[in-house]
């Protein structure tokens, strides 16, 4: 037998060995592991138990969203059917939109009751992991590719140890400004490259103290009570405004925007129409007006003060667009990229219905830091008596709101 053949034969008898030796540990390893071993058992029950476990969690972000957009619909706090001292306090006076995209509501509501999820005949209750929220912007997290500020909520199972995480947009306060031409004084411009929104309402001091808790280092002084929160933020330097939108993804509102927001256009059905003009009112053509028609309702002006509270959250005085509170009301600031000394919306409760400061595109001018007198200009013709506040007013209360701009090449 030569070499080549010995070495052959060896190889095959080696190999014959190796094929037993195989079938010999196969067979071991299915007397020690049986398909049916406790272990394997329950780590497929695991499995199939925490998908479970998912899919009622992903059910309860469907009606927590549907929480956050509706807010107290049923009215259930208002009415003190829904008690919740810690995150709402008692109940108060206040605009039904304050508690829609409210964290402060979800806290409340979800303290109160969790949310029940049937699926497949199955119940199973959904809670919050923790009862707090967190204020997630560019600002404060690594998120790069989302603008818009978003409240982020933990959900859980009573009964279960996965946690879902849920991310709410505050987007229940903000209205797009429609495409098409706009003018402000002398020169049109268009907004067909890019989308606005407007927050509709001026901003809050609780949402001031949601800029404090979870990014800001201003030092402003808060109300201490939730219905003291619930009321127009002022106190804020102009740089604070400025810094808080921009906290937010966005800007102080500019008085091109805000004009462009207000004036009801020529030809609502014509997004083209170049032949601009201007009115003097956010909710007519007409160049005069009645007390009967506006005041209180429409304008907000000094008389008003004796007659009723101020509503922040108030739907009364709506624009064309969807704004609220064009006229009347508070001071408001704006940047003014045209004009940058005329930054103040002038009309509001410190003037008469029968002030000619009660149109739009006036503006005045406030100094931006301090809320005395000496602090704001209003022009030349201030020596009229409705031009300048007739009463003696300590300090001045100057509210903002901000804006948003995606051009159409970004992500939103």
């Amino acid at each position: 037998m030569s070499y080549r053949q010995k070495f052959h034969f060896r190889m095959r008898i080696l190999l014959f060995f190796l094929f037993f030796l195989l079938v010999g540990a196969g067979a071991l390893f299915l007397k020690l592991y049986p398909q049916n071993n406790p272990w394997k058992q329950h780590k497929s029950e695991q499995i199939i138990q925490e998908k479970r476990e998912v899919e009622f969690l992903l059910e309860g972000t469907k009606r927590l969203t549907q929480l956050w957009r509706e807010g107290d619909i049923q009215g259930a706090w208002k009415t003190g059917q829904l008690k919740c001292p810690k995150s709402l306090g008692e109940p108060f006076v206040v605009g039904d939109d304050y508690l829609k995209c409210n964290p402060r509501y979800v806290l409340c509501a979800m303290e109160n009751k969790s949310l029940k999820i049937e699926l497949d005949g199955e119940e199973r209750e959904v809670v919050l992991a923790q009862n707090d929220y967190r204020l997630v912007t560019m600002a404060n997290s690594t998120l790069r590719s989302w603008s818009r500020p978003l409240y982020k909520f933990e959900l859980k199972l009573t009964r279960g140890k996965k946690t879902l995480p849920v991310l709410l947009e505050q987007d229940c306060h903000e209205v797009f400004l429609p495409e098409r031409i706009y003018k402000y004084k002398n020169f049109l411009w268009d907004n067909y490259k890019a989308n606005i929104f407007i927050d509709k309402f001026l901003v809050s001091f609780a949402d001031v103290a949601d800029w404090l808790k979870f990014g800001g280092e201003e030092k402003i002084e808060l109300p201490k009570t939730e219905e003291g929160l619930s009321h127009f933020a002022h106190g804020l330097t102009i740089d604070q405004m400025k810094a808080y939108c921009a906290f937010k993804g966005k800007q102080l509102m500019t008085s091109v925007v805000f004009d462009a927001a207000s004036m009801y256009p020529a030809d609502l059905s014509n997004p083209e129409e170049e032949d601009v003009v201007n009115t003097p009112y956010p909710w007519t053509r007409k160049k005069s007006i009645t007390q009967d028609e506006a005041l209180c309702t429409k304008i907000f002006s000094e008389e008003c003060l004796s007659r009723k509270a101020f509503s922040t959250f108030g739907t009364e005085a709506a624009t064309w667009s969807g704004m609220f509170l064009s006229l009347g009301g508070p001071l408001e600031a704006m940047e003014n990229p045209v004009d940058s000394y005329l930054n103040l919306k002038a009309s509001s409760f410190y003037f008469p219905f029968s002030s000619p400061w009660h149109q739009l595109g006036l503006r005045a001018h406030w100094e931006g830091n301090g809320f005395r007198e000496r602090d704001f200009d209003w022009g030349e013709s201030s020596k009229n008596k409705n031009r300048k506040p007739q009463k003696n007013i300590e300090e001045y209360e100057v509210g903002f709101r901000c804006m948003r701009t995606v051009y159409k090449d970004e992500r939103p």
